[in-house]
């Protein structure tokens, strides 16, 4: 009698701990086309919840160089600030990337992007590709 109290209540722990909400980071690809290098002009990217002290995770298509700058945005109440562990990173055209960032420690839960070339005035276009703000996986680090 006693052992099946014991397996009762076994059970019945495990039925509660499986029913813990388990809250999902924003890891989901999305795609994006800015465009970049008009004399050190930048856009950001729509900006992202972030969930996470996780690397952003960004894969550039296209671009008019092949290596590109890269900074990630803290965006809160309108504002963006620059939370690229370093200041800058770069990220090569077809590589994953993931890229350092204090966002999340430091209080802000949404993330945005923005590329620029590496060298010149003379470069013009778009750069596009695809992005998420929390990452399940350490890509090649580029800062």
């Amino acid at each position: 009698m006693k052992f099946k109290k014991v397996i009762g209540m076994l059970l019945a722990g495990v039925m509660l701990i499986s029913t813990v909400p388990v809250f999902a980071a924003e890891t989901g690809d999305e795609p994006f086309s800015k465009y970049t290098c008009d004399g050190g002009y930048e856009e950001k990217i729509s900006y992202r919840k972030k969930t996470n002290t996780t690397k952003v995770y960004t894969k550039v298509t296209t671009s008019p160089q092949y290596t590109m700058q890269v900074r990630v945005y803290g965006y809160l109440n309108g504002s963006y600030i620059n939370k690229t562990n370093g200041g800058v990173a770069y990220v090569t055209r077809g590589t994953n990337s993931s890229i350092s960032n204090g966002i999340y420690e430091a209080g802000y839960r949404y993330a945005s992007m923005a590329f620029r070339c590496t060298g010149g005035e003379n470069y013009y276009g778009y750069t596009s590709g695809v992005w998420s703000p929390d990452s399940t996986k350490n890509y090649e680090v580029v800062n």
